[in-house]
């Protein structure tokens, strides 16, 4: 369940930081998986789409994009691990 991080921007530190974070991710999502646990990965979905939103709404001189696109992508990772989970209980 890898995922690619996209554009890494400088300085270099933000990459080691984002891939650390990615990896985090996705190694929470795989022990959900794991231990069947739908309700904590909604849970998680939930929680980063409010705070998408509420970064969309932020008002100010900060570029909010690349945390955009952070979340979003921890997003992508929790919604494989939901199919996986509906895939595992289809079979």
């Amino acid at each position: 369940m890898a995922l690619e991080g996209g554009p890494i921007r400088s300085p270099r530190k933000f990459f080691v930081v984002f891939s650390h974070m990615s990896e985090a991710i996705e190694r929470i999502v795989g022990a959900s998986v794991k231990l069947g646990n739908r309700k904590a990965l909604e849970g998680m979905k939930v929680h980063r789409q409010r705070l998408i939103t509420e970064l969309k709404s932020a008002h100010g001189a900060f570029d909010l994009s690349l945390s955009i696109k952070q979340l979003d992508d921890e997003i992508a990772v929790i919604e494989l691990g939901l199919w996986m989970l509906n895939t595992a209980a289809a079979a």
